[in-house]
């Protein structure tokens, strides 16, 4: 049987998982907390259980940090996580308001609630968030790229482009953000441009060694061309 000292100082508790083997870190984790039941103590057992998919483990432990410490933020982002990944949104979306309330400037969690509310395709209430954190951060490619797939969804292909042409300036190997311009512009009946967008998309998955979806997007690209003989 492995024994473990009978009390860790929490500043070492991460440390001191490095080096147990990945079958004991939750086994060490339980046990600190049952000796030492900190906020800081759950946050880190936390984490270990979500990072072996354990997210109801992860809840619990948060949900008691919050009884310990109601008002700390990363508690509420880390929850938020989990239930994301158990795809309870309105879980996340609740948390990270909760977030919001402690941090009204806190653009993560903003993203993060729009995601979870496209998820629920409430894409208008995602797009106002994308809104937030672009305010907090103008340059933030993804949430354009993000508010520009909401905009798609919301059939307004104008606004998609432009929000995917502004991802693009800030990230010019975003492979993503050209494919699905590309089908914004389709969508608009400007086949040329999408063509364009389609073969740039492919150009770059494939410098980024993704031969799947390099593959995928010669044949969108095939098909389309077809349709000019």
């Amino acid at each position: 049987m492995i024994k473990f000292p009978n009390h860790i100082p929490a500043a070492l508790i991460g440390t001191a998982i490095v080096w147990v083997q990945p079958q004991f870190a939750v086994a060490l984790t339980n046990l600190v907390v049952a000796q030492q039941p900190t906020v800081q103590n759950l946050i880190n057992s936390a984490r270990i259980k979500a990072e072996k998919g354990d997210y109801q483990g992860a809840i619990a432990d948060l949900t008691q940090a919050l009884q310990l410490s109601p008002n700390n933020a990363e508690s509420y982002h880390r929850r938020a996580n989990a239930y994301y990944q158990l795809e309870n949104y309105q879980g996340a979306i609740a948390d990270f308001t909760q977030a919001i309330q402690i941090n009204p400037e806190d653009a993560f969690a903003y993203g993060n609630r729009g995601n979870a509310r496209f998820k629920l395709e409430d894409y208008q209430g995602a797009i106002e968030d994308y809104n937030q954190v672009l305010q907090l951060n103008p340059n933030d490619d993804l949430a354009y790229y993000n508010r520009g797939l909401a905009r798609f969804k919301l059939e307004d292909y104008q606004g998609a482009i432009a929000d995917f042409t502004q991802a693009i300036q800030l990230n010019p190997d975003d492979a993503l953000a050209y494919y699905n311009r590309g089908f914004a512009y389709r969508n608009l009946g400007d086949k040329p441009k999408a063509l364009e967008d389609f073969r740039q998309a492919a150009t770059l998955v494939q410098q980024q060694g993704d031969t799947e979806g390099y593959e995928y997007i010669q044949q969108i690209i095939e098909q389309f061309s077809s349709d000019f003989m």
